[in-house]
């Protein structure tokens, strides 16, 4: 590692807090990057009541050139007996941050990658400090990961990538009628359609400016989205009491940073009855499309879909170029033409020997299960 590099493992956001612009523009535009995301999910999912839970320690690995930030792996420790101790992503698990990598910028990145890895290697000497690097739902082709991977492959860690949901985006880059024209003959007409209603006033759409109407939007959101997720059979993740106080704390902090794009529509003829929501992040190129919702009740108006034309077309209009639908393969998103990105999971093991038993003592419970879990699927049918 270069001379003039060092590396502080920082446990406490409060030590970060001065670093918050630069942290933010390391982020490069991501949200589940930045600097608020992280802090409020640690302090919902790693602390309770200000201290953290048992097993957990966030474990921030920052990298600086004098009083200069560099880059920063944003983790955090969790301990298990069967796992040891495992570092994987701040901003993991139901919360479903997507794009996560390491904070660095291209000039900087080998720089950032090399010192993390050493210091990966380094510590992996000593049992207490990390038996698992758990790099949860990332980009096949991030580059910050895949160096440091190679990095540690090279000191004889044992590596794997395993195949999750892809991510995808929709590219706005040609504007409006470019995109159409990627569409099938019978969607580019239904988009049409729904640009005309929008346009003579038959569907009005609303989007939260201020803390006014920010009240008014997130109760919408929460009731439309939990009455969709209801229609489908099923309860929503805002039955979670600690996903449901992180959403709302960090799009209250998303409004005042000028990020939060929370928007409805509603037919003219009844403009108290909202039809649908859309729950975004957005930057000054495009949307990430976290959540959204509808009456199950009005489907007859095709919602949805009106929904997106008026969000894609208020992306255009303040010179977005994409509206990225995030993770998950649902098949409207090929409908939308929008591109797929291959997203893994990797699972790093350092070269120790206990590391690696623990890995293979897990990899067998799971696979053991799975089993059981066929067999039993198995049964039933041939007795059914």
């Amino acid at each position: 590692m270069p001379t003039d590099l060092r590396i502080a493992v920082c446990q406490d956001f409060a030590a970060l807090q001065g670093q918050r612009a630069r942290w933010n523009e390391l982020a490069r535009g991501n949200p589940f990057l930045e600097f608020d995301w992280l802090r409020l999910w640690w302090q919902n999912y790693g602390q309770n009541d200000g201290r953290a839970r048992p097993g957990h320690e966030m474990q921030v690995v920052t990298v600086w050139r004098g009083e200069t930030l560099l880059g920063a792996a944003p983790w955090y420790a969790r301990h298990t007996i069967g796992e040891g101790r495992a570092l994987r992503f701040l901003g993991s698990g139901e919360v479903c941050g997507d794009y996560l990598t390491l904070l660095c910028t291209p000039e900087t990145q080998a720089e950032v990658v090399y010192a993390v890895a050493q210091w990966l290697i380094r510590d992996s000497l000593h049992v207490e400090l990390w038996d698992l690097l758990e790099l949860n739902d990332v980009l096949g082709d991030d580059q910050p990961l895949s160096q440091l991977v190679y990095e540690l492959q090279s000191h004889g860690a044992w590596a794997e990538a395993t195949p999750q949901q892809s991510t995808w985006r929709i590219d706005l880059s040609g504007g409006w009628e470019a995109y159409l024209a990627t569409l099938s003959k019978s969607h580019r007409k239904e988009f049409r359609r729904c640009a005309r209603q929008l346009d003579a006033g038959e569907y009005l759409y609303h989007k939260v400016t201020s803390e006014l109407d920010f009240a008014q939007g997130w109760s919408i959101f929460l009731d439309l989205h939990t009455k969709r997720r209801q229609s489908l059979g099923e309860t929503g993740c805002f039955a979670s009491r600690r996903f449901a106080a992180f959403h709302e704390q960090i799009a209250r902090q998303s409004l005042g940073d000028g990020q939060l794009e929370l928007s409805w529509i509603a037919a003219a003829t009844a403009p108290e009855r909202p039809l649908a929501v859309e729950y975004h992040f957005g930057n000054a190129n495009g949307n990430f499309a976290y959540q959204s919702g509808l009456d199950p009740t009005a489907l007859e108006h095709e919602p949805g879909r009106i929904a997106t034309v008026a969000v894609i077309r208020d992306i255009l209009a303040r010179g977005g170029t994409f509206l990225d639908l995030l993770r998950g393969d649902e098949h409207y998103k090929q409908h939308f033409r929008a591109v797929p990105m291959k997203v893994v999971t990797w699972r790093v093991i350092p070269n120790r020997a206990m590391a690696q038993w623990r890995s293979r003592v897990t990899t067998a419970g799971v696979t053991l299960k799975r089993w059981l879990k066929n067999g039993l699927e198995a049964l039933s049918l041939r007795e059914g």
